[in-house]
């Protein structure tokens, strides 16, 4: 027994004694056997992460620095005013955000709200006419958006100093036509383009827009549905293919223009001919003969195609078109079932990968 005891108290000093040397072998190289704590430094690097992950295109990542203890105020800040409803809702929910953070919080609310009510068709003229001379360039866009706003009211908004303003004028459907004529002559070509888009907008002013010389305002007359036939002749040989593309999808479009545009050079526009609701089931089948794939893919997706011509781009060389043929709502059960049975497993990957024209 004595014996016994003695080895165990040899074994508790060892274990003592080697404790002690790991222990002064840890503080020689800046460890402790107490739990680590972060200097000033590393917490300063680590608020630099935090910055970073504030402004990361994820909403889950930036709910997630708003509920961080160790954000800083000025990022809170930041996030007060983000862009996200759900990050502003946990910063405003935040135990550890000052009185001066909740109110700017409670300010930002207040001008949101603002803005959506200038947009509203119930708010009353006297609102409108006030919100109008709001100092946020986004109340008065929302005014100039409203088509229950008055002539006088949109015609000061047409010459503010926002272009964001002048566009919810130039889309207005209530502006008057004068009106809509002078932003046609807008210096800036987003306000241009607008006009362009506005259904109440003249042919007259459509016509000026044309001849504009950088093709988003032309591509975008060209997408007008109360374009004439002359602009839509005219256009239909325009130098840049997005504007003939938007000619090319335009319902107002006749079909011997859409005949040349099933031979345009740009396969994205024969492509387009085949979403064009007077495409005509002659240029349909010549467009499933098409030497580059987008053309047949287009037509593959038509939901007016007869099952020959269909079951003919279910078997087409290019996977693209298949799919589209095979996704189509009217592909034939039957010839799925046979294409699933394929030995190409890419075959019966596509088949596998069918929405079977459900969406």
């Amino acid at each position: 027994m004595k014996k016994l005891m003695t080895a165990f108290f040899a074994i508790s000093l060892v274990s003592i004694l080697l404790l002690v040397a790991i222990n002064r072998l840890n503080a020689a190289q800046g460890y402790t056997m107490e739990e680590k704590q972060r200097n000033r430094k590393e917490i300063k690097m680590f608020t630099c992460i935090l910055e970073n992950l504030s402004k990361d295109p994820s909403v889950k990542v930036r709910v997630a620095v708003a509920t961080n203890i160790l954000t800083p105020e000025n990022i809170l800040k930041r996030l007060a005013k983000d862009t996200s409803f759900n990050v502003r809702r946990v910063v405003q929910g935040s135990k550890h955000v000052s009185s001066e953070l909740i109110e700017l919080l409670n300010k930002r609310q207040a001008l949101l709200d603002e803005r959506d009510k200038a947009s509203q068709f119930y708010t009353s003229l006297d609102s409108l006419e006030k919100l109008a001379r709001d100092k946020d360039f986004a109340v008065r866009q929302g005014v100039a958006s409203n088509p229950k706003t008055q002539k006088d009211i949109l015609a000061e908004l047409s010459k503010d100093e926002n272009i964001h303003v002048r566009q919810g004028v130039a889309s207005n459907p209530s502006t008057p036509l004068d009106i809509l004529r002078d932003l046609a002559e807008d210096k800036d070509f987003r306000v241009r383009g607008s006009v362009a888009r506005n259904p109440k907008t003249p042919i007259e002013t459509l016509t000026l827009l044309s001849d504009y010389s950088y093709y988003r305002v032309r591509e975008v007359v060209a997408s007008n549905t109360n374009i004439s036939q002359a602009l839509i002749q005219k256009l239909a040989k325009d130098e840049h293919p997005a504007v003939r593309q938007e000619i090319a999808s335009n319902a107002k479009t006749p079909i011997e223009i859409l005949r040349k545009l099933a031979e345009d050079v740009d396969p994205w526009v024969r492509s387009t001919v085949t979403t064009n609701e007077n495409v005509t089931l002659e240029l349909l089948e010549k467009l499933a003969k098409d030497e580059d794939f987008r053309p047949r893919q287009g037509v593959a997706k038509n939901k007016n195609l007869p099952i020959s011509l269909l079951v003919q781009l279910m078997k087409d060389e290019n996977t693209d078109v298949q799919k589209a043929a095979i996704n189509n709502v009217n592909a034939p059960l039957e010839l799925l079932t046979e294409m699933a049975k394929q030995e190409n497993e890419d075959i019966r990957a596509l088949v596998a990968s069918s929405t079977f024209g459900i969406r």
